[in-house]
């Protein structure tokens, strides 16, 4: 374990240490951090896959393959820090011995990672019968303040989670919380069946973290809210909801002292926002659908403050600006990526 303490620090010495003393020696200041689309693909082939793209560089496109590494059959998910130097990538796997790990690895852009993770062991991972799950295990893992990130999944339709704190060393770094006893994540979908992971967005708002997911039945956007401590995120009891019957889901976004998310109903795409904390979700703008998909789950605000979000239609990638209803190419490289933005300096 003390291997990966060494390289994420190592990684976080030639980031801050390097330029500042490049900028003593020259007077000149260090460059600020572009914006930039990161990405993850999951996938049962190719294994985990990230990338990322710095916007000011056009469509082109930064790509490493985690495959040697990892298991093909587990999912990950990605979160940015807050200066957008690093990156993290956290995945639930079985290892060897029959062990289930949490496990976080850390990145400096798109090519540099740790070799070594840090981890924490969690309960076997079964499905809705008591079966363990021999595939894909959705983590949902977002920065929420300071050097503190929150990571949640569904295990046997019960909420569990995690906070992996940047600035310590393992194996305090990351810390398992109680498994929420919430039986609205037990609900059916269609086809067959339990809530995903895919559905919940983490966000910190209103100093308390917010869990946002629609219901099995897409007639709903719930809203659970919990406190963040050393024993991880305590999900308090309930949710609140607001009734809105939708085709897909966004990710949620804060942005202005308000929470936004885009739903597409029909053949419109719809942006609500709240200043609530999950309730009263009122409809802000609609623009027609240029797909019949919504794709990478991506809503965004850009430093002009217009809400944008991502569509695709056979293969192509389009973003919609919700300010004028404007579409314009969105030159993503993986069609079933998870897409997040990071807005710079």
């Amino acid at each position: 374990m003390n291997s990966i303490f060494i390289s994420k620090w190592t990684i976080v010495a030639l980031l801050a240490v390097l330029p500042a003393l490049q900028a003593c020696e020259t007077g000149i200041s260090v460059p600020p951090v572009p914006a930039t689309f990161n990405e993850v693909l999951n996938n049962n082939v190719n294994g985990i896959r990230t990338a990322r793209r710095v916007i000011a560089d056009g469509p082109n496109w930064q790509s490493y393959n985690h495959s040697d590494e990892l298991d093909d059959n587990w999912c990950a998910d990605l979160a940015v820090a807050p200066d957008g130097k690093l990156r993290y990538l956290a995945f639930i796997h079985e290892a060897p011995g029959g062990n289930w790990l949490l496990s976080i690895r850390t990145g400096l852009g798109s090519q540099t990672w740790s070799t070594t993770f840090s981890g924490v062991a969690v309960p076997e991972i079964v499905d809705s019968e008591g079966f363990a799950v021999s595939s894909c295990v959705r983590v949902r893992f977002r920065h929420l303040k300071d050097d503190l990130y929150g990571i949640v999944w569904i295990n046997n339709g019960l909420l569990s989670n995690a906070v992996f704190d940047a600035s310590k060393s393992p194996p305090a770094d990351l810390v398992l919380g109680d498994v929420a006893a919430f039986p609205a994540f037990d609900e059916p979908l269609p086809g067959g069946g339990h809530v995903s992971a895919r559905q919940l967005s983490l966000v910190w708002f209103n100093d308390r973290v917010n869990l946002v997911w629609s219901k099995a039945d897409r007639t709903q956007i719930k809203t659970k809210t919990a406190t963040l401590g050393a024993s991880g995120i305590a999900f308090g009891p309930g949710a609140s909801f607001t009734r809105i019957e939708h085709n897909e889901l966004s990710d949620v976004i804060v942005h202005d002292g308000a929470l936004y998310v885009a739903a597409k109903i029909g053949g419109t795409m719809r942006l609500f926002s709240t200043s609530t904390g999950g309730t009263n979700w009122q409809e802000v703008a609609s623009c027609a659908a240029p797909s019949s998909n919504l794709t990478g789950r991506l809503l965004y605000a850009d430093p002009a403050g217009d809400k944008r979000v991502a569509q695709s239609a056979s293969g192509i990638f389009w973003q919609l600006n919700f300010a004028d209803c404007s579409t314009s190419a969105f030159p993503l490289m993986l069609t079933h990526g998870d897409v997040t933005y990071h807005p710079g300096d």
